[in-house]
């Protein structure tokens, strides 16, 4: 019989209370039978023992009921998006994934059709309502008997200047503003009536950059930014609902979306149109030390599972 996440808690919970029962005396009166015990040396005993406890219960705790939970995922082309397809649908989970590009779409085709899950590729632009809307709508339209709309992953992003603040237009401030954080709203709105029927959940992908501004980056870092401000709200708004809204903040990892090569197109980029006064200002060995920073990607993780 397949434990849901109701008998782990119910397991962690007498666990718990065998803690609670065994310490007790420790501490609480300081004593264990006829031996005195400080009371302070078992907090660090006791801490770590609860901690890892209640992570391992969590981490056995299953989903069940897969067939009928759909997910759609918005910004699936590569990258994470295309991963968690991948994974949802190695899972037999049926997924909509929302793609810009007919390659991205092409791709998940041809790469997935053995899988045990269902992918169905949507073309999707986040900066267009009425594209946002047709995707709700064929997801809607295509559902099977008995299936509902049970999670919506807003992945959807955009990096494409790196360079300090005066290099930068308004424009360039603009479009990810438009892609990370208002495409986002557009896809809730646009979602949000079948993830209430189904009293799903919504993940949002945001950034270390959300929780920590980068020199070089702000624009980036400005629509992370309003991607957590806009969560932590409606987090609190739907939770009436019975509906989850969570958050992924990750760090750097080698993707296509941070690999060297396409930062070195970013920095390149912003410097060619710039004036020739702000270049003879800064110098071809600030634009140099630009792209050098982002060497450091050559050191992340590149496990993306």
């Amino acid at each position: 019989m397949t434990s849901t996440v109701s008998d782990y808690v119910a397991s962690f919970k007498s666990v718990l209370a065998d803690f609670g029962n065994y310490f007790h005396a420790t501490l609480i009166s300081g004593t264990k039978g006829d031996a005195a015990v400080p009371k302070w040396m078992w907090v660090p005993v006791a801490a770590p023992i609860v901690y890892y406890s209640a992570r391992y219960l969590w981490e056995l705790a299953t989903v069940t009921d897969l067939k009928n939970k759909v997910v759609f995922i918005a910004g699936a082309d590569s990258g994470f998006g295309y991963l968690l397809a991948v994974k949802c649908a190695i899972n037999d989970l049926t997924v909509f994934a929302g793609c810009l590009t007919e390659e991205g779409r092409d791709r998940l085709r041809e790469e997935t059709k053995h899988l045990p899950g269902r992918i169905i590729p949507v073309q999707l632009d986040v900066t267009d309502d009425d594209s946002v809307k047709a995707a709700s709508e064929f997801v809607q339209y295509n559902l099977d008997q008995g299936q509902y709309l049970w999670a919506l992953v807003l992945n959807a992003g955009f990096l494409a200047h790196y360079g300090p603040d005066p290099w930068c237009t308004v424009a360039d401030y603009h479009k990810p503003m438009n892609i990370n954080a208002f495409g986002m709203i557009r896809c809730v709105h646009a979602f949000l009536p079948m993830i209430k029927q189904s009293k799903g959940r919504i993940i949002a992908a945001s950034s270390i950059a959300g929780r920590f501004s980068q020199a070089y980056g702000v624009a980036y870092s400005m629509s992370k930014y309003a991607v957590e401000a806009y969560t932590d709200g409606i987090r609190q708004e739907l939770q009436p609902y019975g509906i989850t809204v969570s958050i992924l903040e990750p760090g750097a990892f080698r993707t296509n979306f941070v690999s060297y090569d396409a930062h070195r197109e970013r920095v390149e980029g912003i410097w060619s149109r710039m004036p020739q006064d702000l270049r003879d200002e800064y110098g071809e060995d600030y634009k140099n030390k630009c792209k050098l920073l982002h060497r450091l990607t050559k050191s992340c993780d590149w496990k993306k599972h």
